[in-house]
């Protein structure tokens, strides 16, 4: 019973994110993805700012550092459609990420 539920919650999870991946516009097909990635997330996991889609919910900052880099903007621009964000708090979150960013590329022992 619980083998069928959770197929078809992915089921479902994924049909709902191939519907929106099939909707963005982009040319570029991994910022397709990644704009998608970030709709889903809004949605359906409560991300509530680039910070916790990058860190929390996608392992990015951690895993794929440089799709952090490449991607932000567009991840930016989702959240900023969804959650009607101000330029001041759109800015703040670049910030925030920016300094992550540096924390997790910087091993210079200068740090410590």
């Amino acid at each position: 019973m619980i083998s069928k539920y959770i197929f078809i919650h992915f089921s479902i999870a994924f049909l709902t994110f191939q519907c929106m991946h099939a909707q963005i516009k982009a040319e570029n097909l991994q910022e397709r993805m990644i704009r998608a990635e970030a709709q889903f997330t809004i949605a359906h996991e409560m991300v509530l700012n680039p910070l916790d889609f990058f860190i929390r919910r996608t392992g990015r900052l951690y895993f794929d550092i440089d799709s952090v880099r490449n991607f932000m903007e567009p991840v930016f621009d989702e959240f900023q459609k969804a959650f009607d964000y101000t330029s001041d708090e759109m800015d703040m979150f670049k910030k925030d990420l920016e300094e992550e960013l540096e924390s997790h590329s910087n091993f210079s022992l200068d740090r410590a």
